[in-house]
């Protein structure tokens, strides 16, 4: 009975940080989220251990299946590390649908990305500018009205070239803060 509550009470005590890291949250204006200064342990502290490793081009990822979050079968969260260094490059939220991501996309803060170009997109991505040195990318949207998409990722602004070229080229030409977004583009794509 007494191991029943421990386990109950340390759930509760997580709950909090698991819901507060897990998913970005709009204050104020200001996205909260990951800062990208976590370090292993604190991903770990938050997420708890991961369920897969993978080492690639000099870095590690690690792959969260969280129990009761979204879609059990798959990754829910995966975040990325520079191996040399340890440090946290990228967090990447994926759910099971689409969700509506506008409010942490305002207009006059954000800009629409198409891959190749925008006359043959294929793939569009929302990008919003955060402080240090942070993108925050809401990939794959969804056709139609709205800004829905089921994939979210904060990326150091120094990896995005690594990452995502096509939206470190056309980032280039916006200056931070500047305000300046592409048009949102309606059906027909």
């Amino acid at each position: 009975m007494l191991l029943h509550l421990s386990i109950a009470v340390g759930v509760l005590l997580a709950a909090p940080l698991l819901s507060q890291t897990l998913d970005p949250v709009v204050h104020n204006g200001e996205v909260t989220w990951w800062s990208l200064n976590e370090t292993p342990a604190d991903v770990n502290a938050a997420l708890g251990a991961p369920s897969q490793v993978t080492d690639f081009d000099g870095y590690l990822s690690w792959q969260h299946r969280l129990p009761g979050v979204d879609h059990e079968s798959d990754v829910s969260s995966q975040m990325v590390f520079r191996r040399s260094t340890g440090r946290l490059i990228s967090v990447t939220r994926t759910y099971e649908s689409d969700r509506d991501v506008s409010a942490l996309f305002p207009p006059a803060e954000s800009s629409l990305h198409a891959f190749p170009d925008a006359k043959h997109a294929t793939f569009r991505a929302l990008v919003r500018r955060l402080p240090g040195s942070r993108i925050l990318i809401a990939s794959g949207l969804a056709s139609g009205p709205g800004q829905f998409s089921a994939q979210l990722v904060l990326l150091r602004e120094e990896e995005l070239t690594h990452f995502f070229p096509w939206i470190a080229e056309s980032l280039s030409a916006i200056k931070p803060g500047a305000g300046v977004t592409l048009p949102i583009p309606t059906p027909p794509w």
